[in-house]
C-alpha cells in the first residue's frame, strides 16, 4: 500500500483556462465497490456462458429469425473476460490466469445455478487459486429503428428542404458474474450488468443509413469488453482522472504564481501563494489558501491539503472550498477502505 499511495499521484498535468480559474488533472485510485476478502491473492476468470450443444442449436435458430450474428455471443463473452482481467491488473493486488476450463452454461440464466463447490475446488487446486470470477451468462440483442427526417439546410445562399433516413440501432449486453471464494466455500458477490450503447447514423436512403452503423460483431465485442471492465473495477481497486480548479486572478502575484504553476514549477507556485496566504485582503487570502490545498492533494498529502482548504472556507468565506473539503473528506474515507482492501494494517 504504500507504494500505491506513493505512486497514485503520477501526474497528468493539463490546463484549461477560464474566467478565473486554471484546471490540472490528477489520477487517483478508487475502491472497489465489494472488498475481496485478503487471504484471496490469485484468482482465475472463467467463462460459463457458453451453452451446451442442445442450446447452441436453439441460439443459432434463434439468431438465424432476429438476424443476430451467429456465434457473437461467444465472442462477445470472451471479451468481457479480457475486460475484467485489465481491471484487476490495474493494480497489484491481485495475480490473474484464464485457465483452461471448459463450463457450459445455460441459455436461461435463472437456471444456470452457482458452481458446485467440488468443482470450484478441483479447478482451483489444478490451477493454484483462491478464487474464481465466473461469467454465468451472457447475452446480446440490437434493434435497429429508421426514422425519416425533414431538414432545411443552406445550398448556395438558398433555403432547401432535405429527406433523408436516420438509422438508430440499440446493441444491449446482459452478463451475470459470480465471485465463489473457495476456502471458504462462500459465493462473495453475484451480479448482473446491462449495458445499452447507442449508434446513430443518417443517409440518403434506409441501406445508406444502415450501412452506416458499426459492425454487430465488433460492436457486441467492444460492448462485452466494457461490461467485463465494469464488472472488474465493483471487485477491485482502479485509477480515474480527476481535475482540480484553482485561482489564476486577484492579484500581480497570483497571476505569477499561476504562470508559474501552468509551466510545472509548483514548487515556485507555493511559495507565492504562502507568501499572500496571510493577505489582509480577505479575498487574495482564500484564494491563496484554497491554491495551497489543492498543491497539497498533487503531493499526495491529503491532512496538509484539508487543513488549507478548511482555512479557505472557515476563515475567508472561500466559496469553492466548502465542496473542495467534501471532496477531500471522501477521498479520506477512501484512502481508509483501499488500506483494507489492499490488507494494510
Amino acid at each position: 500500500m504504500k507504494n500505491l499511495l506513493k505512486f497514485s499521484f503520477l501526474i497528468i498535468t493539463a490546463f484549461f483556462l477560464s474566467s478565473c480559474a486554471s484546471y490540472t488533472s490528477m489520477q487517483i485510485m478508487q475502491p472497489a465497490q465489494i472488498t475481496i476478502p485478503n487471504h484471496i491473492k490469485k484468482i482465475g476468470i472463467i467463462n460459463r456462458s457458453v451453452t451446451d450443444r442442445q442450446n447452441q442449436i436453439i441460439n443459432v435458430i434463434e439468431g438465424i429469425l432476429t438476424g443476430e450474428s451467429i456465434g457473437a455471443d461467444r465472442i462477445g463473452s470472451e471479451e468481457s473476460l479480457m475486460g475484467v482481467k485489465e481491471a484487476l491488473l490495474q493494480t497489484d493486488r491481485f495475480n490473474i490466469t484464464i485457465p483452461a476450463v471448459n463450463l457450459n452454461g445455460v441459455a436461461n440464466p435463472m437456471l444456470n445455478g452457482p458452481l458446485d463447490y467440488s468443482v470450484i475446488k478441483e479447478i482451483c487446486q489444478r490451477h493454484d487459486l483462491d478464487a474464481l470470477v465466473v461469467l454465468e451468462y451472457f447475452d446480446s440483442d440490437s434493434r435497429i429503428a429508421m426514422v425519416p427526417r425533414v431538414r432545411e439546410v443552406m445550398q448556395n445562399g438558398n433555403k432547401i428542404i432535405v429527406n433523408d433516413f436516420v438509422a438508430n440501432a440499440d446493441l444491449r449486453v446482459r452478463t451475470t458474474w459470480r465471485v465463489y471464494d473457495d476456502s471458504t466455500q462462500s459465493i462473495i458477490d453475484q451480479y448482473t450488468f446491462e449495458d445499452i450503447t447507442s449508434f446513430n447514423n443518417a443517409g440518403p436512403d434506409p441501406q445508406i443509413a444502415q450501412a452506416g452503423l458499426p459492425n454487430k460483431r465488433f460492436a457486441i465485442n467492444q460492448s462485452g469488453f466494457h461490461a467485463g471492465k465494469e464488472y472488474g473495477c465493483r471487485i477491485s481497486p482502479f485509477w480515474i482522472n480527476v481535475q482540480r480548479r484553482f485561482y489564476r486572478k486577484g492579484s500581480h502575484e497570483m497571476e505569477l504564481a499561476n504562470s508559474r504553476a501552468i509551466k510545472g514549477r509548483w514548487t515556485e507556485a507555493i511559495n507565492v501563494w504562502k507568501n499572500i496566504s496571510n493577505s489582509s485582503d480577505k479575498k487574495i487570502a482564500g484564494r491563496a489558501n484554497y491554491n495551497l490545498a489543492v498543491a497539497a492533494e498533487r503531493e499526495g498529502n491529503l491532512e496538509v491539503a484539508m487543513e488549507y482548504a478548511k482555512i479557505a472556507r472557515d476563515t475567508y468565506k472561500e466559496k469553492w472550498s466548502r465542496e473542495y473539503v467534501r471532496i477531500l473528506n471522501q477521498r479520506m474515507q477512501n484512502r481508509q477502505k483501499l488500506k483494507e482492501q489492499f490488507g494494510d494494517k
